[in-house]
């Protein structure tokens, strides 16, 4: 979403918008030996999109990495707000269970469509992981987002999120891991991401990131029996006699 001089506009990355009167240019892709980096504008806007694979150092290696950067190159400055939209598919299952820690630090599953506010949090920020279960109780797929300046997320059935560029009104009697569900028949959901790049001045850029997917543990001895990965809080102290 982007706001200038007073009017919103919506696009979606890599689209054409000659109809609205705009320029807008092809995309053009740059494959690196860790990364994939398009780049597309619209309205003397420039947009870069990076998709990378963390390296063995990384904390989040096992991971994608996912960025955006707006550069206004010529015209009035503008306000930026982006949403990455996740299509969620676990193994042969194309739809998910989400869970998320609420404002006490209780985890909350969710598999009706929902919205989450960064402001229902002292932090001012959703919380900073997201993962997306196979199953509502033991899981055998699970699959990380983290997100640490994150203001909103929704989750939806995929067809309701996909037809919308930006906004969307969650339908709360929509349940998305219900393949009988009155609107589609099928059970298939996806989640969106929303951040705010700020106000961004000519010759000045913006930027966002996150990432998906699940931890390698690499550096876990493969004669290890268990892998534990803590996202929140940030570490774990353990106790003198090793028991809890």
């Amino acid at each position: 979403e982007v706001e200038r001089d007073g009017e919103k506009r919506e696009y979606i990355f890599g689209g054409s918008y000659g109809f609205l009167g705009l320029s807008s240019s092809d995309v053009t892709v740059t494959q690196l030996a860790d990364s994939i980096v398009a780049v597309w504008s619209v309205d003397g806007i420039e947009f870069t999109q990076t998709i990378e694979l963390p390296n063995t150092a990384n904390n989040q290696h096992g991971m994608v990495a996912i960025s955006y950067k707006a550069e206004v190159k010529s015209g009035s400055p503008a306000k930026i707000k982006s949403r990455i939209l996740f299509d969620t598919s676990l193994g042969n299952q194309d739809y998910a269970y989400y869970n998320v820690n609420d404002s006490l630090g209780y985890a909350v599953t969710y598999e009706r469509e929902t919205e989450i506010l960064g402001s229902d949090y002292a932090s001012g920020f959703i919380p900073e992981s997201i993962y997306a279960s196979d199953n509502d109780g033991l899981s055998g797929i699970a699959a990380y987002s983290i997100n640490t300046t994150a203001y909103k997320a929704v989750f939806a059935h995929w067809n309701n999120l996909a037809s919308t560029v930006f906004e969307y009104a969650p339908k709360p009697e929509m349940t998305f891991t219900n393949a009988n569900n009155i609107e589609y028949q099928t059970a298939d959901s996806a989640y969106a991401i929303y951040n705010d790049l700020g106000e961004i001045g000519l010759n000045a850029s913006g930027s966002v990131s996150c990432y998906y997917g699940v931890y390698s543990n690499y550096n876990v001895d493969a004669s290890e029996s268990v892998a534990l990965n803590v996202i929140t809080p940030n570490s774990l102290e353990l106790s003198a006699d090793r028991k809890s």
